[in-house]
């Protein structure tokens, strides 16, 4: 995504559009308040937004996009604060090598045959 531009009163306007894709909360189904979306971050016609429920206060990551055919919404449950999104926004993506080196650190023996939550815990 780019990086965050200044929100425009025509560009406030297509996000709040936005909101009737994601009317209601999926958990408890309550409807969103356009006081509920934080935009994360916005490229072009694209945008990434965050919703925290009112009611639940469960939160959802969406990414909506704007086009001439129409708007599209893809959106998925969170535990990410709006501002935990914005922060891993700016970190650097996961490369190859950091999976195999994690991979292999699952894989030495000493944690093969443990639970998973000692890698977690500290003792």
């Amino acid at each position: 995504m780019g990086r965050k531009s200044q929100a425009h009163d025509e560009q406030r306007d297509t996000q709040y559009k936005g909101l009737k894709l994601l009317k209601d909360c999926p958990v408890c189904k309550t409807a969103f308040h356009t006081t509920d979306i934080r935009v994360v971050d916005t490229y072009d016609n694209v945008h990434l937004l965050h919703l925290t429920c009112s009611q639940c206060a469960h939160a959802l990551l969406s990414l909506f996009a704007v086009s001439q055919i129409g708007m599209s919404s893809v959106g998925m449950a969170t535990d990410l604060s709006a501002l935990d999104a914005e922060r891993v926004l700016d970190t650097e993506p996961i490369d190859e090598d950091e999976v195999l080196s994690f991979h292999a650190f699952l894989s030495k023996q000493t944690y093969a045959d443990s639970p998973i939550e000692h890698l977690f815990v500290t003792q």
